[in-house]
């Protein structure tokens, strides 16, 4: 049977109908997705119903407005395919194709947030519903065969180990989180401070450090900062971020700015803007002795203490977007 009468018969059963809802779905999802950049444009940041969409975005290199972009070129895509099919059943095939491949892509995408990220994005569940039903209006055939590509990237991403290894993990040190540093002459002690830079209370601590210091500062980001953000530091080109989200994870702590001070016997790890902001001007803008703290009796066989932040909040969440209180 030639091609053309076999794209043709395909297209009979597929009907114009749903050639027309596909169609429309597609323009649909193509605007909200655009609106989508609109709105990261202007408010800096995406629409999403839950946190899990922020902590997904975290974890993922891709710069946001790329990854809507490429969203709106795919229903913009769909759109024009099975639009075109009315006229030419040629088309048809192209459009099945990428049907297929968006379920492919979203396939990694929810395998990603269930077997890594732990969180689930409400936004990206929302375009995988609309693959899902262009993938329905095609027929049996492609549903099957979207079902199976599912089964096997799950299948896939469920045997995979994501988890960095205990020996692995014995090799990685906070120097390796470390992406940039400020040193003065005679350094009296090694401080590491976990931040972000969309956290108004890690900009308090940012601001106390303006000026030399006795302390010589390693500026260790959860995730990758604007080059510009810390002006008058040494970078480091080498700088794995994911190790300080690691590192507060594994201790159990769920919450930044954190001051990581490092002492000949054991780390002390103080939480919140105020108390690393006290300390700061204790041990790094005095005249005294850097190693000796009156919080010296905190630290009990080497092991972290740590010590509270403020009553009024003085930290933001690991995982949530945070506002000044």
């Amino acid at each position: 049977m030639p091609e053309t009468e076999k794209s043709l018969n395909q297209v009979q059963d597929f009907s114009l109908r749903r050639l027309g809802w596909a169609t429309a779905l597609s323009i649909i999802f193509c605007a909200g997705i655009l609106l989508q950049v609109v709105l990261i444009t202007v408010r800096g940041e995406p629409f999403c119903l839950n946190t899990g969409c922020k902590v997904v975005e975290e974890l993922v290199e891709l710069n946001p407005m790329l990854f809507n972009l490429l969203g709106a070129a795919f229903f913009a895509a769909c759109a024009i395919t099975s639009f075109l099919t009315r006229k030419q059943p040629a088309f048809f095939n192209i459009f099945r194709l990428l049907c297929l491949a968006g379920v492919a892509a979203e396939g990694v995408l929810l395998s990603y947030q269930a077997f890594v990220a732990g969180a689930w994005c409400s936004y990206c569940l929302i375009v995988f519903g609309a693959i899902v039903i262009l993938n329905l209006l095609c027929g049996f055939r492609q549903v099957m065969a979207g079902a199976a590509v599912l089964i096997v990237e799950t299948a896939l991403f469920s045997v995979l180990n994501f988890n960095i290894s205990t020996a692995n993990i014995q090799q990685l040190t906070l120097d390796n989180g470390t992406c940039a540093i400020t040193r003065c002459a005679e350094p009296a002690s090694t401080l590491y401070l976990i931040f972000s830079q969309d956290c108004p209370h890690c900009h308090r601590v940012l601001e106390a450090l303006a000026g030399c210091s006795r302390c010589e500062f390693h500026f260790n980001p959860i995730k990758m900062i604007r080059a510009d953000l810390l002006p008058g530091t040494i970078a480091r080109s080498e700088c794995v971020p994911e190790i300080n989200r690691l590192a507060l994870k594994v201790l159990g702590i769920d919450s930044i700015p954190v001051l990581v001070v490092r002492r000949r016997d054991g780390y002390l790890f103080i939480k919140g803007d105020v108390e690393i902001i006290n300390y700061i001007r204790d041990h790094c803008f005095s005249t005294g002795d850097a190693d000796e703290w009156r919080g010296d009796d905190l630290l009990q066989d080497g092991a972290p203490q740590f010590l509270k932040p403020d009553d009024q909040g003085g930290a933001c969440s690991l995982d949530e977007q945070c506002a000044e209180q």
